[in-house]
């Protein structure tokens, strides 16, 4: 059941392509326990999907993987459907977000 967290109504899997562009949320809170659970933001999810750590960490990663930066849904590790799956997690928990499309002409540094 998810609380009032979910703020990217992109969340659904059928929204994301492989140039969707990502970024962890500053203010988000995620670590792997040692059991393999995610605690994210408040949540345990005990049970993952099948493969899913490495997606997890390079997401979530402050100093490695995506390392707080933007990155693509087709960086993602494990295939597109685990990092459909790991992305739509961590979106509708609130620890990533989607960063919108730079329009003609805009250029971010």
């Amino acid at each position: 059941h998810l609380r009032g967290v979910v703020a990217d109504t992109a969340a659904s899997p059928a929204l994301l392509t492989p140039v969707a562009r990502l970024q962890r949320r500053a203010d988000s809170s995620a670590m792997l326990s040692a059991d393999g659970a995610l605690l994210i933001n408040g949540h345990r999810m005990a049970e993952l999907p099948h493969g899913s750590q490495p997606a997890l960490r390079f997401c979530m990663g402050l100093y490695s993987g995506a390392a707080g930066q933007e990155f693509w849904l087709r960086d993602v590790p494990g295939g597109e459907g685990t990092a459909v799956e790991v992305v739509t997690l961590l979106l509708q928990h609130g620890g990533l977000k989607l960063v919108p499309a730079l329009g003609h002409g805009d250029r971010r540094e």
